[in-house]
């Protein structure tokens, strides 16, 4: 039985991937002689041109200002506020503040021993 199973499913496979095989395909010389007819028809009876696009005054630029001469490239730089010896003193001074708060630290839970029955 188990014979007559594995001829019937193998001739299913054989069949199916024959009928794969030979299907129908377009024929590549019909496909070519369409094209070529679809672009003699394009240059016999060709499109108007566009009509160039008008822009859109929603997106007007009368803001921006072209300017002749390019600005400076940066600023000059100011002095700073404070020297770097009074910036190392503000980080001592940091230091020997009062602490504001302590945080409370955890410690691991401690496990009771279970006594034997």
């Amino acid at each position: 039985m188990d014979l007559v199973l594995m001829s019937a499913g193998a001739l299913v496979v054989v069949v199916s991937l024959a009928a794969v095989r030979h299907r129908a395909r377009p024929d590549s010389i019909s496909e070519h002689q369409r094209a070529i007819e679809t672009l003699r028809e394009i240059a016999e009876h060709p499109s108007e041109a566009p009509r160039p696009e008008q822009p859109d005054r929603r997106y007007a630029t009368d803001h921006i200002r072209f300017v002749a001469e390019a600005p400076p490239k940066r600023r000059p730089r100011r002095k700073p506020r404070r020297t770097a010896a009074q910036r190392r003193q503000t980080r001592t001074d940091s230091a020997s503040r009062p602490t504001v708060a302590t945080l409370p630290s955890t410690q691991p839970p401690r496990l009771r021993a279970v006594p034997d029955d």
